[in-house]
């Protein structure tokens, strides 16, 4: 039993003097609520948000949208051909988006940015 009161002792100052690193601050919201969605960074910094398993509509799933750094604003952008969530995306050397997998399987698509 003492043993156990002294680590609490000895733990407890550290919890209570633990650093606090960064500040939240909110900015645009999303256009749509999203989950199960990839994100990506581009070339140009700005940030491609896509799909959604919030299934109420299809184009729901198959919406997409930019977060531009300098206007720090959320728009709309092109839709995928597909519904996709819980997917992956990669940046190609090109600057072209490659999405794949997700709640449809097989299909991949391809997005061009520019």
């Amino acid at each position: 039993m003492l043993f156990r009161s002294t680590l609490i002792l000895i733990l407890f100052p550290i919890i209570l003097f633990a650093q606090q690193y960064g500040t939240w601050r909110e900015v645009d919201s999303l256009n749509i609520a999203r989950a199960g969605h990839a994100i990506i960074v581009l070339d140009n910094g700005n940030v491609l948000a896509s799909g959604n398993d919030i299934i109420d509509t299809i184009q729901s799933a198959r919406s997409c949208e930019i977060y531009d750094i300098n206007s720090k604003k959320w728009h709309l952008t092109t839709p995928m051909n597909n519904p996709r969530y819980n997917h992956d995306m990669i940046l190609l050397n090109s600057g072209k988006v490659l999405a794949f997998g997700g709640g449809n399987g097989t299909s991949t698509e391809i997005f061009d940015p520019v």
